[in-house]
């Protein structure tokens, strides 16, 4: 296998990422891909609560607009996988399927915590190449 993140048929969550990292900081720096991945990092959380509380409500709108919002975010620092399934719950929330739903939304917060890790460890590795 090759862990070399600019190989693009390496698809691995954390390849998805660095390559974000790498694509975000030719067009805004490393400053500014480090302000955009601690933005998603502070921000997953309170997105992940909001999908949830959406489809616990079982308001399929507020549902629909919740996974997307989040799918995008994700897509932005490299959070493929991830924003695959936030995907499946806004088709699910377009049906109205909340039992689809939520076996997708539990899934999400199993993972939720080893995406952050690795936005988190893309942050580190571009602090250090900034010092």
């Amino acid at each position: 296998m090759n862990d070399d993140p600019e190989n693009q048929g390496d698809s691995t969550p954390s390849s998805t990422i660095a390559r974000a990292a790498n694509m975000l900081t030719s067009e805004v720096g490393p400053e500014g891909t480090i302000e955009i991945f601690e933005l998603f990092v502070r921000d997953a959380r309170s997105r992940a609560d909001e999908t949830a509380n959406a489809h616990q409500a079982r308001n399929a709108m507020e549902l629909r607009r919740a996974a997307h919002s989040f799918a995008s975010v994700c897509r932005t620092v490299g959070a493929d996988d991830f924003a695959t399934i936030l995907e499946a719950v806004e088709r699910s929330a377009v049906v109205a399927d909340f039992n689809a739903a939520s076996g997708l939304i539990t899934r999400a917060f199993q993972e939720l915590g080893g995406v952050l890790r690795l936005v988190e460890s893309e942050v580190d590795r571009l602090r250090k190449e900034v010092a």
